[in-house]
């Protein structure tokens, strides 16, 4: 087992950014996101959080810096990850990659294939109901969406930042290794398999280095 981890207050709102973050990246490029993604403070909070995670980690931070270079302006950055996405997640005549709902790898995420709207879909209603988060009617994605799913994990932490609730704290580590991290494990896995998904594979991975961090929290 893995050593506790205690964060700092900083380390604390990276933590958070850092979701925050790859949460944005998993809703599609927008021209706002992609001036973002090449800002020099973009992956700010990914480096505040290299002195806490592992060799791994900090080699994917490193293997996205040495991607994002390549672009001179954010247009030419979204052009490839609008076709990027889309072909990866959305539409593709061969079949997409890795769709980006839970419900499709079944409830332990070892089951790809399985049909939208399953038990995972359920099962992240109730989670979004019990901290009383509402979606926008604006948002027409399945609750089992990966950025929805970032984004419960987000508040519970957030939460657990702001008011020092230990359940906070639980209920966001019981859910990032027993519902999150088993699927995006699979999903992960499906992305590594892309010669050219760089950005998004990449992100996976910081994003699985995240999920153990988020395991390890002390109060």
């Amino acid at each position: 087992m893995k050593p506790k981890i205690k964060l700092d207050t900083d380390q604390q709102q990276a933590l958070l950014d850092s979701l925050a973050m790859i949460s944005l990246a998993f809703w599609g490029p927008t021209p706002n996101s992609c001036e973002w993604i090449l800002d020099d403070q973009y992956l700010k909070s990914l480096e505040i959080l290299s002195d806490v995670t592992d060799e791994s980690f900090q080699q994917e931070i490193r293997a996205l810096r040495s991607y994002l270079k390549q672009f001179n302006s954010s247009p030419d950055l979204q052009e490839l990850l609008d076709e990027t996405y889309i072909r990866l997640f959305v539409s593709h005549k061969e079949g997409i990659t890795a769709p980006l709902y839970h419900s499709c790898y079944g409830l332990e995420g070892d089951k790809f294939g399985e049909p939208l709207m399953g038990e995972p879909a359920l099962k992240m209603t109730e989670f979004l109901s019990e901290v009383g988060m509402n979606l926008d009617e604006s948002i027409t994605e399945p609750p089992d969406h990966l950025a929805i799913e970032l984004e419960y994990l987000y508040y519970r932490l957030q939460q657990w930042q702001s008011t020092a609730m230990k359940d906070h704290l639980n209920k966001a580590v019981s859910f990032e290794k027993t519902f999150l991290r088993p699927w995006v494990t699979t999903f992960d896995r499906r992305l590594s398999a892309e010669k050219n998904s760089s950005y998004y594979s990449i992100l996976i991975s910081v994003l699985l280095g995240i999920l153990d961090l988020v395991g390890q929290l002390a109060e």
